[in-house]
This record gives structure tokens, C-alpha cells and sequence, in this order.
């Protein structure tokens, strides 16, 4: 029960009973969700038609620059330099990679990020490793040949045991 817990979240409001455990430490933001958020945009900056090639690629070598920023703490910055790509651009609203970029960021501005520090200080920063390994686990008990078996019909009573457990 005294064991500090971290909870590491993407930022939705479903964890929000894990961080009122009792010993809920604090609450972070994962940097896999983030990086994955920002892997879309050199992607979607390529595409940009009516702009050189030396201008998209400009383009992203910024996103790039304001994804470090945010590496390093600089949330308010990175924000506001985002706004300025996004205006760059031509892209207006929320419904082009870079306005659901900044919508998610802007929503979660409330979660402390500084990874470079909490990396620094060997504190979790991603939960990828637990993620790649309940993949591996569900994975191999997906197969036919596995040592131990999941059926589709048992997994799927599993996940609604499962949704029950954490609805309460």
C-alpha cells in the first residue's frame, strides 16, 4: 500500500481512477503516445503540395525540433512554435495531423513532461516495454502451436471479465 505508484497515461481521463490510489505518486505523460503523435507529421508535411521540396523538408526538420522541445520540458514553447508550423503550413483547424497534434497536447498540459530529466534520472518515461510484452504474451497465446492457448470465444470473454473488473 506505501509503494510509490507512477502512473504513465496517454492522457485520457479513463486512468483517472488509477491515480487516486492511495500511493498514486504522480501522473505522467508517456512518451511512446507522444512520439507516436509526432510520427505522423513528417509523413503528412511530405504531401504538402504548392511548396518546394527544400520547404516541406524545412517544415519537418522543425516538427522534429518541437518534438525535443517538449524531450526537454519546454512544453508552453513547443505549443507555441507548433502554432506557428501549423500557420506555415496553411493548415487550419483540428482536423489535419498538426491541429490533432496540438489539440492533444493542449489537453494534456495540465501532465508535467520533461523527459530528458526523468531519463536522466533512470525514472520511467514510456510504458513500451510492458506494452511490447502484453503483445508478446497475447501474441503467443493467440497461436495454435503456443504452450498455452487463448480460443478468440476465450479471449474475448476474457476482455469482457476484464471491462467489468475496471468499470467497477
Amino acid at each position: 500500500m506505501n509503494v510509490p505508484v507512477i502512473v504513465l497515461s496517454d492522457g485520457g481521463a479513463d486512468i483517472n481512477h488509477a491515480c487516486q490510489l492511495p500511493s498514486a505518486a504522480e501522473r505522467v505523460l508517456n512518451w511512446f503516445y507522444i512520439g507516436m503523435r509526432f510520427e505522423h507529421l513528417p509523413t503528412a508535411l511530405r504531401g504538402l503540395r504548392g511548396m518546394s521540396a527544400d520547404g516541406r523538408a524545412e517544415l519537418g526538420r522543425r516538427a522534429e525540433g518541437e518534438k525535443w522541445l517538449l524531450w526537454r520540458g519546454q512544453q508552453k514553447r513547443c505549443l507555441q512554435r507548433l502554432q506557428a508550423l501549423r500557420r506555415d503550413t496553411g493548415w487550419v483547424g483540428a482536423k489535419n495531423p498538426m491541429g490533432r497534434l496540438i489539440r492533444y497536447l493542449t489537453g494534456c498540459a495540465d501532465l508535467p513532461i520533461n523527459c530528458q530529466r526523468r531519463h536522466a534520472e533512470k525514472r520511467p518515461i514510456s510504458s513500451a516495454g510492458a506494452e511490447s510484452a502484453v503483445d508478446y504474451v497475447v501474441g503467443q497465446r493467440m497461436k495454435r502451436n503456443g504452450h498455452m492457448r487463448w480460443s478468440l470465444e476465450g479471449a474475448d470473454r476474457l476482455l469482457h471479465v476484464r471491462c467489468a473488473v475496471l468499470n467497477g
